[in-house]
Formats: C-alpha cells, sequence, structure tokens
C-alpha cells in the first residue's frame, strides 16, 4: 500500500471536484439491466435479496457518494464478505469483480486496465487514481508527480496504466536474455559481444553504438550501461 497517496493530497482532492462535477458520464455496460443479474448471483449463491449497507467509514466518505446503485451494492456486498481491507473494480460485474489478494504480507492488487474502477479500501475509501495505477504498475513516482497535471489529468494516466504492462516484466526479459547467451552457438568471441551488445541494447531502447564497440573503450562502455540500468 505504499504506493497509494493520502486523501487529503491535491491530486486525490482535484480529481474528486473532477469526478463530482462530471458525474456518470460514461456509458459503463454493466449499469444496464443490472437488478436482474443482481438477483441470479445472489440465487446462484445462495443469498438473501436485500439492500446492504456500507461499512459506516465507507459511507461516510465524499467519494462513496459518486458511485452508482449497481457499483455501490457490489461494493456493499463485498465488504460484509470479506470485510474492509482490499480493494475491488466496481466497473464489472458482480459476478466478475476482480479483488486484491495478499502474497505473504503484500497487497496485491487486481490487473490495471483501463477505465477500471478501483475501489480501495482500508482507511482510504476511495478509487485509484491516475498516478497510483502508474505507481501500481512501478514507474517511478517523481517522474509521475513531474507531469503537468492539467496536461495530464488523472483520467489519462490511469489509461496509460491500463494499457502498460508491469515494470518488473522488463526486468524478467533481461534477465532471460542474459541467461540464454551462455546457450548460444560458439563462435567468434568479439561477434559474441557485440551480439550481446546488441540485445541489451534491444532491452533497453538504446542504439547498439551507445553501448560501445571496442576493448579499447570497454571502461565507458561499462559507464554507458550503468548509467542507463541506473535511469
Amino acid at each position: 500500500r505504499g504506493i497509494l497517496i493520502d486523501n487529503d493530497d491535491d491530486h486525490v482532492q482535484n480529481e474528486l471536484t473532477r469526478r463530482s462535477i462530471v458525474g456518470l458520464t460514461a456509458q459503463n455496460p454493466a449499469e444496464q439491466n443490472w437488478p436482474p443479474v443482481h438477483q441470479e448471483y445472489y440465487a446462484a449463491n445462495n443469498l438473501r435479496w436485500i439492500a446492504l449497507k456500507p461499512k459506516r467509514a465507507t459511507g461516510g466518505s465524499a467519494w462513496y457518494g459518486l458511485l452508482s446503485e449497481r457499483q455501490s451494492q457490489i461494493l456493499n456486498l463485498g465488504q460484509h464478505q470479506i470485510g474492509t481491507s482490499h480493494a475491488r473494480d466496481l466497473s464489472q460485474t458482480i459476478g466478475r469483480t476482480p479483488t486484491s489478494t495478499m502474497f505473504r504480507t503484500s497487497v496485491v492488487a487486481p490487473t490495471i486496465l483501463p477505465g477500471m474502477q478501483l475501489w480501495l479500501g482500508w482507511q482510504f475509501n476511495r478509487f485509484m487514481i491516475g498516478r497510483e495505477a502508474l505507481m501500481a504498475q512501478g514507474y517511478p513516482r517523481q517522474h509521475i508527480d513531474a507531469a503537468d497535471s492539467q496536461a495530464f489529468p488523472e483520467a489519462f494516466l490511469h489509461d496509460l496504466a491500463g494499457n502498460a504492462f508491469a515494470s518488473p516484466l522488463i526486468l524478467a526479459v533481461l534477465i532471460a536474455g542474459l541467461g540464454a547467451i551462455e546457450h548460444w552457438p560458439s563462435g567468434d568471441e568479439a561477434d559474441r559481444d557485440q551480439e550481446v551488445k546488441d540485445a541489451v541494447a534491444l532491452a533497453l531502447g538504446v542504439g547498439g553504438s551507445d553501448l560501445g564497440g571496442s576493448d579499447s573503450d570497454s571502461g565507458s562502455d561499462s559507464a554507458a550501461v550503468g548509467d542507463v540500468a541506473e535511469g
């Protein structure tokens, strides 16, 4: 939960204001003809069809008033079933609502998607905003905070996060590629060195020449790789 921003942060408050003005304008197919879907879900899970109330802290949140009736019912049901210490995507139907899980002592968020409405439990009781979604994908907060909030609103940042992939995947690809080097067929050592540099350059998104090319400047090669990795 270290990626989540305090509720009184300007970015959070500005997004609350924006959503309060805009309202529920998005045409989510899940909002259409939802009562029969909920009734079927309750019947299939041997639950009584009743109007559940939110937990006190949730109901007192200004964000809760932004929910549609369908979203509030999904949220209230989830809180009564598993408590408030979780995150739940309210953009989906009641039968397929992605919810956070636990791995050891860490909270694992659902897959970040464009247009998702991830409600944060715990002490937050609000939707995740765009910059938090980017940080959940592993992008550094200092770079996100440097972005102009007017030019890059939270909804835009959330779409970026939903269309991206988690940054640890880059590390996984690098490890897999470097681990495969020892299995390459034997050949000219200089050619193999250049192939390694080209592979690393491709993964890092830089030109192979940027990583150096000759033994005489191997010191600068290491510095270049180090600079890119640290960046």
